[in-house]
């Protein structure tokens, strides 16, 4: 039971080994994009074939549901470039089209990430609210600061990524953490968190005046509702 989509994607040219293998890897980062309660996103299609077909059940509250939707709507143009020429199709239980186009074959570009709205850290709200806030919310701390008279949000905590999952975050952060992994997410009356790469570069020892190598990282980048 459940809404289920329908892909099915034909074509007059066999499939070949190396677009069977760009077909899965991006079936497999599709699926990891879904919901935790959505089914996984594949396609049964073998190499020669030229024809495919799958299908998937998003998840089960409504706003995974629409969210994965949009994911695997997204998905459907990369998939017409991954099978150049081929006609891509998506279709739901009701027979409704989402989605139909080809695509001469080139490069993927970046994969749409719907954005993720989740109603975290109320505490920090109501404190934002009353003008002042001091907050420690699951080891990451908030504040307002006011500088030339102007209020700004504040955060302090671990906002490098590998280091935050490493370190087993608990209540909002963990919530959190698993929806950034999805895109962007808003916290409706905090701001807005997303992942950002920082590039290697080189820098200087302070000590010795040596260069050294610092390398690229992932990081929680926030910006902050304005405060009043």
């Amino acid at each position: 039971m459940g809404y289920t989509l329908h892909y099915r994607a034909t074509g007059d040219t066999p499939i070949g080994a190396s677009a069977l293998a760009a077909l899965h890897a991006h079936a497999a980062e599709v699926s990891a994009s879904l919901s935790r309660t959505a089914e996984a996103f594949a396609w049964r299609v073998v190499e020669g074939a030229t024809e495919a077909s799958g299908w998937t059940k998003p998840g089960l509250d409504l706003p995974d549901l629409e969210r994965d939707v949009e994911v695997v709507v997204a998905a459907m143009e990369q998939v017409a470039r991954i099978l150049g020429g081929w006609e891509v199709t998506l279709t739901d239980d009701f027979d409704s089209e989402l989605y139909r186009g080809r695509a001469a074959p080139g490069p993927l570009p970046p994969r749409k990430r719907a954005p993720v709205e989740l109603d975290l850290f109320p505490a920090v709200r109501e404190g934002i609210a009353a003008g002042a806030l001091d907050a420690l919310v699951d080891g990451w701390r908030f504040t307002i600061r006011e500088r030339r008279g102007s209020k700004s949000l504040g955060l302090r905590g671990t906002l490098d990524w590998d280091a935050l999952l490493a370190s087993g975050p608990t209540g909002d952060v963990a919530r959190l953490v698993e929806a950034l992994a999805h895109g962007r997410v808003t916290v409706p009356g905090v701001g807005a968190f997303e992942l950002v790469e920082t590039e290697g570069r080189v820098g200087r020892n302070p000590g010795t005046g040596r260069e050294i190598a610092i390398p690229g990282k992932t990081l929680i980048r926030f910006r902050a509702v304005p405060v009043e």
